[in-house]
This record gives structure tokens, sequence and C-alpha cells, in this order.
């Protein structure tokens, strides 16, 4: 009985330290699954994979073109964004290449809004692209586009696992 209680007061701790910093620094957070990625042509339709891990290109020769739609969330002040994809990259001569853009009201980028960033090596560990070009400021318009690089002889696949928007005022 005293070992859950004490389980329960750590716990209760945690999450009032959590809710604390939340609170404390007004975090406004988009965080999307990989699996939310579209593909951008009929072809990547046939070549992309979705499961547990995020969006997958499942094909042996060619990259997978994806896009994913990022929803705006914002506490008023856009001055501490972090802009970001997680990735893993398996293909030892390809990397994962993913270009954030903010987007006009016709789908355009807009100036200043466009940074592109990729795996720097392959292997089993997820890499986290930031961002941190962006100059514009967001509008509701926002999104990655990445490409993914094929698959393996040997099958090791590599993904899009998340994409966010997180913004520390």
């Amino acid at each position: 009985m005293i070992k859950s209680s004490k389980a329960v007061v750590i716990g209760s701790s945690a999450l009032l330290g959590a809710l604390s910093l939340l609170l404390t620094h007004s975090v406004a957070l988009a965080k999307h699954n990989g699996n939310v990625c579209q593909p951008v042509t009929a072809g990547d339709t046939d070549r992309i994979a979705r499961d547990q891990y995020g969006v997958r290109n499942t094909e042996i020769t060619n990259v997978a073109h994806v896009w994913c739609p990022i929803m705006k969330r914002t506490s008023g002040d856009e001055s501490g964004n972090v802009l970001a994809a997680v990735v893993y990259d398996r293909n030892t001569s390809s990397n994962v290449t993913c270009t954030f853009a903010i987007l006009d009201n016709d789908g355009n980028p807009v100036s200043g809004g466009v940074d592109t960033k990729s795996s720097t090596s392959s292997g089993s560990s997820s890499q986290l692209l930031r961002f941190t070009g962006i100059t514009a400021a967001e509008s509701g318009n926002m999104g990655v586009a990445c490409d993914i690089p094929p698959a393996t002889a040997g099958g090791a696949l590599s993904y899009v696992t998340e994409f966010h928007w997180v913004n520390f005022p």
C-alpha cells in the first residue's frame, strides 16, 4: 500500500511539474505523426506505406515524395518557434530531405518562408531536422514536403516519423 501511494505522489509531482512548465511558458504545440503525410504523385501512392512509426518508402528503386500539412497553434507571440521533423534514414547512399514551407492563400511559398534540411547519415537512430532558416511570420498554411529515399536491398526502410510546430514565447 505504501509503495502505491509513493508512486502516485511521484506521478502527481511529475504531472504538476509538466503542467507548471506548460502554463509558465505558454507552449503551443502542433505535433503530427508521419501517417498524415500524403503522396505527392500517383506513383508515390504505390511507394509509401504507413505503420505505427509513420510514413515510409517501401520501394527499392525510387524516392517517395510526401506532403505533410501542419496546423498552426499559437499563443500570440511567435518569437520562439521550433519547426522540426523527426526522420529515420536507413539508406546509405541517399538522405531523407524535408522542406518546410509557409504558403500564401494561393498555395505559393512566401518570401523567407522556406527552409530545407537533410539527414546527415544513415543508421538505426532517429534524426531531428530543425528548420531554422525561416524569417517570415507563420501563417495558417504551413507544411513539410519530404523526399524519402528507397528501401535498401536488405529491406531497411527510411521514415518520416513526426513533424511539429512548437511555440515557446
